[in-house]
């Protein structure tokens, strides 16, 4: 009697949360499911049915309806009893005692790749970038200190923007180090972006390639999408014997290039491709004698723009062969340029095969060079439409600009309007037809002073040749040149020398040495008009031809003469008579006994 009281005791909290009455005799099952919902068991549960003198416990897992796992021992097994936990994959809370699993691999809507391999899973993270971003650092382990190659992981990121349909390639500011070659030659847009090109002497302030190699080109774009790369500088680490810092070739076709620098190149940037711009690029310290900055070449379809070219390298014992190098270009355009120092500036120099055509520059300044601009084809190479605006080529050490053909193709259509050259050691301008001809060149407005011989030089096979509205002698402070204004070589056909101011000159204004008729000479300050010259009669008749370049009175005096003829037309039957000839028109005088001639300009 005891035990039941008790018992009865015991279980009134449970029974009255279980609805019970007072006095109700209860089964064991009644018992078991009273505790399962208030009170947990521990041992077993009890079993029946019960008397009243005497309560059984055995020990038994709990189940899964009461709250276990109907588990007498801890393992995997348990948690699958339980319902919604016997499938595969990732658990994931969706909620509150709400549960479900997520395949494996982890989908990339839970945050993973969906990949099970390290390719694929590079891949995904690429492709999946926000915006289209792959971070060379953070998603493919690309080093900024430069401590470890990065050739493989800027790679890396490269492939897996084409294979994401293009993008953006993040290159955080530091310097990366690079042994090998990095290549694009996918179908899609894939920029490089940088935090910006860094100073022109290294640090940390912007991002860096930094070559390992003394050949290896940096990298090397052949994608159809195009070439874009802005905000990053190139380096080597290493003396550099050869190779690109960047290359865009092939069917790269399109692109922009901006805000970038390179330094310590042999080669900084290499063109071969179509339709591109390069805009605010900084090139410094070049290999001495050999470098070049920019080379043009290859079978270039578009236009090439080149603004804002900044060339110098630290002083004039490392001038790099070439500042900019074209070979081959069917359109180039060059503006608010400044190139200092270099073996060349510029040189439009095509051989076999190659043609440069239709190139304009503007507002760009050659400077402090051997050679300021040269244009100069060989072999069956072709220089067509070149003209020049508002440029600058002063202080060379040999010419400041040369226009010539040495091959067995053209140079023609060269003009120059608003060019200054001054301070050269040698000529200020040169044309020279070489051992092919130079044709259709032009000089207008321009400026040439203290040159250290002749301001403009037009030599032996020049064509076509006109110099109008130019002032070569002192001028603003600055002396005259050392020789002439303008000296002309012997066989020069087509010349026009018009309204130029050439005074100051150590030697002269103009040294006309062509024997050709096809001139017009006039209006040039310090030349024209012609002074009074003697002509030298010799014996009747006597045939005087024109070929100062202009208009001139001939002044027929003394003597016996019996006809004066100017086209085979008599002008005069008399001694004593002037007569109006024009260059290249020839007077005939016949006498008995030889007059006096002169000629004075008209």
């Amino acid at each position: 009697m005891l035990k039941r009281l008790l018992l009865c005791f015991l279980l009134l909290p449970g029974i009255a949360n279980a609805q019970f009455t007072n006095g109700q005799v209860l089964t064991a099952a009644q018992l078991n499911n009273a505790f399962a919902n208030t009170l947990q068991l521990t041992g077993g549960i009890l079993t029946g049915p019960l008397s009243v003198t005497s309560l059984s416990v055995t020990s038994s897992p709990i189940g899964v309806a009461s709250g276990g796992t109907n588990c007498a021992a801890a393992s995997g097994a348990c948690l699958d009893n339980i319902t919604g936990f016997s499938s595969t994959g990732f658990l994931e809370r969706t909620g509150s005692g709400a549960y479900t699993f997520v395949a494996d691999p982890l989908p990339v809507a839970h945050g993973g790749t969906g990949s099970t391999t390290a390719t694929g899973a590079l891949n995904a993270l690429g492709a999946l970038s926000a915006a289209g971003i792959y971070d060379a650092v953070t998603a493919y382990s690309a080093d900024p200190t430069s401590t470890t190659d990065s050739t493989t992981a800027i790679q890396n990121a490269t492939n897996a923007c084409q294979a994401g349909g293009g993008g953006v390639i993040w290159l955080r500011a530091g310097n990366y180090q690079i042994a090998g070659t990095i290549t694009n030659s996918g179908a899609n847009v894939c920029k490089y972006q940088g935090a910006g090109p860094g100073n022109a002497t290294g640090g940390t302030s912007g991002s860096r390639l930094v070559s390992a190699s003394a050949a290896a080109d940096i990298l090397d774009i052949s994608s159809s999408g195009g070439t874009y790369v802005e905000g990053v500088g190139f380096d080597s680490s290493v003396t550099r014997t050869g190779g690109n810092f960047l290359f865009p070739s092939g069917s790269s076709n399109n692109g922009l290039i901006r805000n970038v620098a390179f330094s310590n190149y042999f080669q900084g940037l290499n063109l071969s491709w179509n339709n591109g711009t390069v805009d605010h690029a900084l090139f410094y310290k070049p290999v001495a004698n050999t470098g070049v900055g920019v080379n043009i070449g290859g079978n270039n379809a578009g236009c090439i723009v080149l603004n804002d070219i900044e060339m110098f390298p630290p002083g004039s014992g490392s001038q790099p062969a070439y500042g900019v190098k074209v070979t081959s270009s069917q359109c180039l355009l060059i503006s608010n340029s400044d190139v200092i120092q270099q073996g060349t500036d510029l040189a439009l120099i095509p051989g076999n095969g190659q043609a440069v055509s239709s190139t304009y520059v503007s507002n760009s300044f050659f400077d402090t060079a051997v050679n300021g601009v040269m244009i100069n084809a060989t072999g069956t190479g072709n220089v067509i439409r070149a003209v020049f605006t508002n440029s600058w080529a002063s202080s060379h050490s040999n010419v400041g600009v040369t226009v010539e053909n040495n091959g067995t193709g053209v140079v023609q259509g060269v003009q120059f309007v608003n060019h200054i050259g001054i301070n050269n050691t040698n000529y200020g301008f040169q044309i020279n037809g070489g051992t092919g001809n130079a044709t259709d060149i032009g000089v207008a407005d321009s400026l040439f002073a203290n040159n250290g011989s002749h301001g403009i030089v037009v030599a032996n096979g020049s064509t076509s040749v006109t110099l109008s509205g130019d002032r070569s002698g002192a001028y603003g402070g600055v002396a005259g040149n050392g020789g002439y204004g303008v000296f002309v070589g012997s066989s020069v056909t087509n010349l026009n020398i018009l309204g130029n101011q050439l005074v100051g000159n150590t030697s002269g204004s103009i040294s006309d040495n062509t024997a050709g008729t096809t001139k017009t000479i006039k209006a040039n300050t310090g030349y024209n008009p012609r002074p009074s010259t003697s002509i030298t009669v010799t014996a009747s008749p006597f045939t005087y031809t024109n070929n100062t370049g202009d208009t001139i009175n001939v002044f027929v005096t003394g003597g016996t003469v019996t006809n004066v003829a100017l086209g085979g037309n008599t002008v005069a039957a008399l001694t004593n008579t002037v007569i109006p000839v024009p260059q290249g028109a020839s007077v005939v005088v016949t006498y008995s006994a030889a007059p006096t001639m002169t000629y004075i300009g008209y």
